[in-house]
């Protein structure tokens, strides 16, 4: 790409599925994301080399100089998911300058990134947003993601995907309430 970049990669067709992702561990999950071609219908690299990623968060360079654009509305979509789960997700959208904010929607509800210029390390609402307990309706989870108002361009520089699960004490609270509701409603028949 021009600019001395780390270059463009423009993928063939309308969508592009990365299958068996792997976890943080390095296994291969049954996981799978589907990637879609907006406008532009590109992703890029900013090579480290010409000094355009001081404003990327410092603590997470390889992350934050990859990423897709979005000028329009895209999506990118997370499937092979337990159905009915729940998961935290972070999404990652900031670019190497101010200007490049990214609005993310997820189950309806919609955040922003605002960018930074400057040295940082990364920070939530700045480089990316979270969202707690989202179900993945018939195992999957989509993702829209556009250019934030005001700003140039939207960037999608990645995701973490957190499966919530119950902590066992929780597990027993729940049961310890059941048993308590039975015996209740047993004893108030008897009466």
């Amino acid at each position: 790409g021009e600019f001395g970049s780390g270059g463009i990669f423009d993928f063939a067709g309308g969508s592009m599925t990365l299958a068996s992702l792997l976890d943080s561990e390095g296994n291969a999950t049954s996981i799978q994301l589907e990637l879609f071609k907006g406008t532009p219908d590109s992703a890029f690299a900013l090579n480290p080399l010409n000094g355009g990623d001081f404003n990327v968060a410092n603590d997470a360079k390889d992350l934050m100089r990859d990423f897709l654009i979005a000028t329009d509305p895209n999506d990118v979509n997370i499937s092979g998911l337990i159905d009915g789960g729940l998961y935290h997700l972070y999404l990652y959208g900031a670019g190497d300058n101010s200007s490049q904010q990214t609005t993310f929607t997820v189950g309806g509800v919609s955040q922003s990134t605002t960018g930074v210029n400057g040295s940082h390390d990364l920070t939530e609402g700045v480089d990316y947003v979270v969202y707690n307990n989202v179900v993945a309706s018939g195992g999957f989870i989509g993702i829209n993601y556009t250019v934030a108002d005001g700003a140039s361009e939207g960037r999608f520089n990645g995701f973490q995907l957190v499966q919530v699960v119950p902590e066992p004490s929780t597990l027993l609270l729940t049961g310890a309430g059941y048993l308590v509701l039975a015996v209740t409603r047993r004893r108030n028949k008897a009466n």
